[in-house]
């Protein structure tokens, strides 16, 4: 090669250096998911088995069938938490990259199987509390075929518990932020025209209307009487009388008003869609936006929501288009569902 011999190899040594220590991150990520998730459910679940025989099992004691009853009510109550000792996964970008490698799948197999194993213990374990080693065999094989037909079932369910935890966990943070007067990033603001039954933008979509692209603002809400339209796609119809949330500076939604020829009311807060909020969060190294646009990241899908703004080495991106590409350290602005935001930002964020 052009190189020296010397500099080709200590490249090539540093590349392999730089690929293993990928591995090594991505490798440490799983395990530690794995032993929390494990650690996590592996409580609540002896929690609930134990407080089944002790205090729910006396209550059904005069019955026949009281001990069948305890152990289905119980088997109920722990069908969320069972799915998501077995099968919960995030850091999915980092189950990817070890799946990739061939020295790392097995372990990792190995990783997955004892999860599933793990919750088939706990299902033994509570019907040997109830009955007998020889009905918790049974037991295990007639509770699993159960589990399994309602397993979609149970998975929203869980995800139900989860989302209603995340946003209780989360609920000083949106106190400190609803008190808050600023809804929208630097000189940006959000406001409200209706639409007249001349408007040039009836009947068309938001796609054909061509409204970010000709004045680059984003619609946050229609409100159609009281029907609330939060985050519109880009498929939504525009009926006469709507009433648009607009987002945009003053210079952008002074040029819609005129276009539109339609008074406009600036406001604060959206009163009649208290679920849309404004957030940020910061991308770090790790995250999996990082080398991916926002049409790729799939935010507006999984957060009902929009990037509004992005703050970059002191540059401020207003309504950034869906090919622009994250990177560390970017500041990113959404305005959508309040709950699914804070959500997806702390899987995105980290």
């Amino acid at each position: 090669g052009i190189l020296p011999d010397k500099w080709e190899n200590a490249l090539s040594a540093y590349s392999i250096g730089a690929q293993n220590i990928t591995e090594v991150s991505d490798w440490n990520k799983v395990l530690r998911f794995y032993f929390i998730n494990v650690i996590i459910f592996s409580v609540i679940i002896l929690t609930i088995i134990l407080f089944s025989t002790q205090f729910l099992s006396p209550l059904f004691s005069g019955s026949r069938w009281g001990q069948l009853i305890t152990a289905f009510v119980t088997l109920a109550i722990l069908s969320p938490f069972l799915w998501a000792l077995a099968f919960r996964r995030t850091q999915r970008q980092a189950y990817a990259n070890v799946w990739v490698k061939p020295s790392l799948r097995g372990p990792l197999i190995a990783l997955l199987l004892s999860r599933l194993l793990l919750a088939f213990f706990f299902i033994g374990f509570l019907f040997d509390r109830m009955f007998s080693p020889g009905i918790a065999f049974l037991g295990v094989f007639g509770a699993s075929v159960i589990l399994a037909i309602f397993s979609k079932r149970i998975k929203l369910f869980y995800g139900k518990i989860e989302m209603q935890f995340l946003t209780n966990f989360n609920e000083r943070d949106l106190q400190a932020q609803k008190l808050s007067p600023i809804l929208t990033p630097w000189d940006t603001h959000i406001a409200t025209f209706e639409l007249k039954a001349q408007s040039p933008l009836i009947g068309k979509t938001l796609f054909e209307s061509q409204i970010r692209e000709e004045f680059g603002v984003n619609i946050a809400v229609i409100e159609r009487g009281d029907y609330v339209i939060n985050v519109p796609n880009r498929h939504e119809i525009l009926y006469p009388f709507d009433t648009l949330s607009v987002i945009g500076t003053d210079e952008q939604l002074k040029k819609f008003e005129e276009y539109l020829e339609s008074k406009s009311t600036e406001t604060k807060l959206l009163d009649k869609a208290r679920k849309v909020s404004l957030h940020h969060f910061t991308i770090s190294k790790n995250s999996p936006l990082v080398t991916k646009n926002i049409r790729e990241s799939r935010i507006r899908e999984r957060s009902k929501g929009l990037v509004v703004g992005i703050e970059r080495g002191g540059e401020r991106i207003i309504n950034p288009e869906s090919d622009l590409i994250f990177q560390e350290n970017d500041k990113v602005w959404i305005v959508g569902n309040e709950m699914r935001i804070l959500v997806l930002i702390k899987e995105l964020a980290v």
